[in-house]
């Protein structure tokens, strides 16, 4: 999983906006993004509309139709089903009157007796739990391939005849956190940050933040046993967001998560300010955010260890650092040489 924050920015206002770039795509999966999609109603085109809407997740299991409805957005649910097996009487008498069919078979008679009373016993054991009440949510698209438009419009209700283009996604998540704090108000409280005061370094200043999660979503067969049995927390929190059944593959969802701090609220309306109009434009870049390197490993004095090259030997050599090469210099100087050049003490 790549888990990227983006920044912390203070706004006019004092508040933090904060974003962060999730991705729980694999290594080998992280192509580029270059430009997002929305379909809409043409009134509700990004580029001209005046509102956009943000919802909980639980909004999205009853409304729209097509792909855009998902019975389990916010819910996971597990359903598994046992057949129990025979009794033994149950059994020996199949076996029974399948031994008395064969024998039939073998002297040529036309009767065959059937055991026509069947019995099934199952048991049916139901899991399920909810999440995503902290959070409103605003749903784009990786914007298809030249030939997979046709598949992708499926997903969309029939009502949509506009396609809105986001050519920056960070820079659109950046103004989405801006619209919430300055319309709505910060929902998340004691954000620090440290800062220099009167000369004064290290002063530490708090503040109400605004937080927003952007990412492509992940699809899945097993939904609720992965955001059930996922032991790394950041991972499992990530997946409760950007994870959904594989039935909704063909959406190539990118979403944005807002945080809301638990309000009762199920949706909320925003004005669309120049900024997020500003995200639309494509630029030259592309979404792409490298995974961090690994971290250095140092020694007792700070200095850093040698690194290990697969294939190769272990290099034991190990540069000095530069409080070393102080050091070493001033003992060369308090050392007394002969006529010679030789080091007499």
């Amino acid at each position: 999983m790549l888990w990227t924050n983006e920044g912390f920015v203070l706004d006019d206002a004092g508040n933090m906006v904060i974003t962060t770039f999730v991705d729980l795509r694999g290594k080998e999966e992280r192509t580029a993004i270059r430009c997002l999609v929305k379909g809409c109603r043409r009134q509700h085109a990004l580029e001209d509309g005046e509102t956009l809407l943000i919802s909980k997740p639980e909004r999205f299991r009853e409304f729209g139709t097509a792909l855009i409805r998902d019975e389990q957005e916010g819910f996971a649910r597990e359903e598994l089903v046992t057949v129990e097996a025979d009794t033994p009487e149950e059994a020996a008498k199949r076996q029974a009157i399948a031994d008395l069919n064969e024998s039939l078979q073998l002297t040529g008679s036309s009767s065959k007796l059937a055991l026509r009373t069947e019995r099934r016993r199952t048991t049916t054991q139901k899991e399920s739990f909810s999440y995503g009440k902290d959070w409103w949510i605003f749903c784009t698209s990786i914007k298809p391939d030249d030939g997979d438009w046709e598949e992708w419009r499926a997903t969309l209700d029939e009502e949509y005849d506009h396609v809105s283009e986001i050519g920056q996604p960070a820079k659109f998540a950046e103004a989405l956190a801006r619209m919430v704090a300055e319309q709505i108000g910060p929902c998340g409280g004691d954000a620090w940050t440290t800062a220099t005061t009167d000369g004064s370094a290290g002063a530490r200043t708090k503040h109400d933040f605004q937080w927003v999660l952007h990412g492509p979503v992940v699809y899945t067969d097993q939904l609720h046993d992965m955001l059930s049995r996922e032991e790394d927390m950041t991972k499992r929190n990530a997946a409760l967001l950007f994870a959904k059944p594989s039935t909704h593959a063909a959406q190539r969802e990118y979403r944005f998560v807002v945080f809301n701090g638990g309000v009762a609220e199920e949706s909320a309306l925003l004005k669309v300010s120049g900024m997020m109009r500003d995200a639309l434009t494509p630029t030259e870049a592309v979404l792409m955010r490298p995974s961090p390197a690994p971290e250095e490993t140092v020694g007792e004095d700070g200095a850093p260890l040698p690194r290990t090259v697969k294939g190769s030997e272990t290099v034991t050599e190990r540069y000095a650092t530069v409080t070393t090469r102080k050091v070493e210099r001033e003992e060369s100087r308090r050392q007394t040489r002969n006529s010679e050049g030789c080091v007499v003490s």
